[in-house]
C-alpha cells in the first residue's frame, strides 16, 4: 500500500496506528513501514550512504513483548566451551511465533535483572528475531546462581570477564561437537548433518577434527539409523568434497 503525507507529525501518527492496532490484523508480518521522499528525482539526487538510500527511512516497529514466568534455567555449552543462560518460558506468540526459550546472555545479565526460575518477566523478540527476556516484571527475592560445573561434561567452570567457560577444552562433547560441525560447515559437507557429527561425538569415534579422517565405511555405518549406502556417500564426500 502508498499513502501520500504533508506532514511528519502525519507520518508518525501513521507509524503509531500501525504500531498499535493495524499490524496486528494483517494477513502478513511485517516489522515496520518505509517512508520516501515523494519525488523520484529528489530521492536519487540524494544518493546514499553505505548503500543504504537517502531519500528514504525505515519506521521500526516496537519490539511486540508479551508477559511469561520463568519455568527454568538452563546452560548451552558452545564450541569454545561459553555457556551460555537460556530461560524456558511459558510458551507465548510473538510475531506470529510460539516462544518457550528466550535469550539470558550471561551471569551479568541475570544479576542486574534480578532474575530466578519462577520470576514473571517480559519476554520480546529482538528485532524480531531473536526472543529474549527484556524485563523483570516481578522477582521471587532471589537470583538464579550459575553453575560450578560443565552440565555437559562435568569439569570446573570458570569466568573469563563476563563469560563462564568450560575448563575441558579436549574432551568436553558440547565442544568437541561444536568445533566438528563448523569443520563440516566450512567445507560445505551437505551430507553430514549435525546427527550424525554428534552421534560420531558421544560415540567417542571423534574427538578432534583430524580423527574424522581416520574414519572406515563401517564407522558411519555401524552408526544407529545409518546404512551402507549413506555411509559410503558421507566417506567419499569427505574425502572429496
Amino acid at each position: 500500500n502508498l499513502w501520500t503525507f504533508k506532514t511528519i507529525d502525519a507520518v508518525n501518527k501513521h507509524w503509531r496506528d500501525y504500531q498499535d492496532t493495524k499490524r496486528d490484523n494483517l494477513d502478513y508480518d511485517i516489522d515496520g513501514l518505509v517512508i520516501r521522499i515523494n519525488d523520484m528525482t529528489k530521492q536519487m539526487s540524494l544518493g546514499d550512504k553505505d548503500l543504504r538510500p537517502l531519500g528514504a527511512m525505515a519506521f521500526k516497529f516496537d519490539n511486540e513483548s508479551r508477559e511469561s514466568t520463568i519455568r527454568d534455567i538452563i546452560w548451552q555449552v558452545g564450541n569454545s566451551g561459553r555457556l551460555t543462560p537460556v530461560s524456558v518460558v511459558d510458551p507465548v506468540v510473538l510475531v506470529g511465533a510460539t516462544v518457550t526459550r528466550a535469550s539470558l546472555y550471561n551471569m551479568s545479565y541475570i544479576e542486574e535483572l534480578k532474575l530466578d526460575i519462577g520470576a514473571t518477566v517480559l519476554v520480546v523478540r529482538a528485532n524480531d528475531v531473536i526472543p529474549r527476556i527484556e524485563e523483570l516484571i516481578k522477582g521471587t527475592g532471589k537470583v538464579a546462581e550459575h553453575p560450578t560445573h560443565c552440565p555437559v561434561c562435568s569439569a570446573v567452570v570458570k569466568f573469563d570477564g563476563e563469560n563462564l567457560m568450560c575448563t575441558n577444552t579436549q574432551l568436553c562433547s558440547a565442544q568437541i561437537i561444536g568445533r566438528v560441525k563448523n569443520w563440516v560447515k566450512e567445507l560445505n559437507l551437505l551430507e553430514w548433518g549435525d546427527t550424525l557429527v554428534e552421534k560420531l561425538v558421544t560415540s567417542n569415534k571423534v574427538v578432534t577434527v583430524a580423527d574424522l579422517y581416520t574414519l572406515t565405511v563401517d564407522d558411519i555405518a555401524n552408526l544407529d539409523r545409518m546404512g551402507e549406502k549413506s555411509a559410503q556417500k558421507c566417506f567419499e564426500i569427505l574425502w572429496d568434497p
